[in-house]
């Protein structure tokens, strides 16, 4: 038995497999492309005071992990 021989009998549900992924990446951009365009409304717009608490938030959250 050969090396390619070996492989081109899992070429085709590979490639299959592939095609399936590619397709379910399509149609999920396609649903979300929506809630997509309105968070990237609401990036452009921050609630400057929330920005302020989360970013205090996560120095402590990293402060506390790293004197564990």
């Amino acid at each position: 038995m050969n090396v390619t021989d070996v492989w081109r009998g899992r070429s085709v549900p590979r490639t299959a497999l592939a095609i399936a992924a590619a397709g379910a990446l399509v149609v999920e951009v396609l649903v979300l492309s929506p809630y997509i365009a309105r968070a990237s409304g609401t990036l452009l717009h921050p609630r400057w005071g929330w920005l302020v608490l989360a970013v205090i938030a996560e120095i402590a959250s990293m402060t506390t992990f790293a004197r564990l």
